[in-house]
């Protein structure tokens, strides 16, 4: 192919030599592949496995543990549609949370509402973004426990790792963090999920973590 002469080949040599073939198939009976190894640790495999380089659609082959028992099967990566969707619901959750905690306060402070929230308004605008912030670490436990947001829940998508498993409190927190960051540039963190190859955010990027179909 590339234009150069080929040698002859001698027939009767062994294409592969080894030093000591009589205890060679005796030494190789020794040896355990997988000694000491976790099947999870390996990353590049796993997360090759786990089709998280730009195949959504392409199901997953099965994991097993030593018990030869299914770990995980057909994980897929959610669709940036879907996380759009989950996530208004959880922007709306928030929002109404906060809302609804204003209007009891006002009643429990026997204020007229609508009187209250013209006249307070000054007072009222800074409490409810603070509500809201607040109200948002909601978000936090809720994936740090199941992995799962209000919109996820709805939507039937979950917050993985990068080896398939259930985040942390912590992985969660910077998660947490990472939706602010995310929104910052004109919510171009979020929407950047769009052009991603991994279909991740910021957010993603920076806990490490994927958003996945939960079959």
């Amino acid at each position: 192919w590339c234009g150069s002469s080929l040698e002859p080949v001698d027939s009767s040599s062994p294409a592969v030599m080894f030093n000591d073939s009589e205890n060679f198939h005796e030494d190789v009976d020794k040896v355990d592949l997988f000694e000491n190894v976790d099947p999870l640790l390996l990353d590049d495999e796993l997360i090759e496995d786990y089709s998280f380089h730009g195949t959504p659609s392409k199901p997953v082959q099965n994991l097993f543990d030593y018990n030869n028992e299914s770990l995980e099967s057909y994980l897929t990566l959610a669709s940036f549609g879907r996380r759009f969707i989950a996530f208004l619901f959880d922007i709306t959750a928030i929002l109404a949370i906060s809302f609804f905690t204003i209007i009891i306060g006002l009643i429990t402070a026997g204020i007229n509402l609508s009187d209250g929230i013209m006249k307070l308004s000054y007072i009222l605008i800074p409490v409810y973004l603070i509500l809201c912030l607040l109200a948002s670490t909601c978000l936090l436990f809720l994936q740090a426990y199941s992995g799962k947001s209000f919109g996820k829940i709805l939507l039937g998508l979950r917050v993985v790792k990068e080896d398939g498993g259930k985040i942390s409190i912590s992985e969660s927190f910077i998660r947490w963090v990472g939706y602010y960051l995310s929104a910052l540039p004109l919510f171009y963190g979020y929407i950047s999920a769009f052009f991603d190859y991994n279909l991740q955010t910021w957010h993603d990027k920076l806990s490490k973590t994927y958003v996945i179909k939960d079959s």
